[in-house]
């Protein structure tokens, strides 16, 4: 799951290079990226919680359950970011 979100951080850097923050500055892509980012950062942060309790021993099925649930609903709220900040 990392090999996945970790792309996401250069883009995001590009993204928000200085020559390009002034015109993004009030626009709804200017909006929508850094909360996308904040998701995918979320996303990252629940992945590393759930292998450390793998490797720790206390991966439940209720909190692997929980954990999946977590992550679908951020991906999908990632995704439908992507979609609207270009067509609003």
């Amino acid at each position: 799951m990392p090999f996945v979100v970790l792309p996401l951080l250069p883009a995001e850097h590009a993204a928000r290079h200085p020559l390009r923050r002034d015109r993004l500055r009030g626009t709804r892509f200017g909006w929508f990226l850094p909360i996308k980012v904040t998701l995918a950062f979320t996303v990252l942060g629940v992945f590393v919680n759930a292998a450390w309790a793998g490797l720790c021993g206390r991966m439940s099925v209720c909190r692997f359950r929980r954990t999946l649930r977590a992550v679908l609903v951020l991906m999908m709220g990632i995704v439908f970011l992507a979609k609207t900040m270009f067509y609003l």
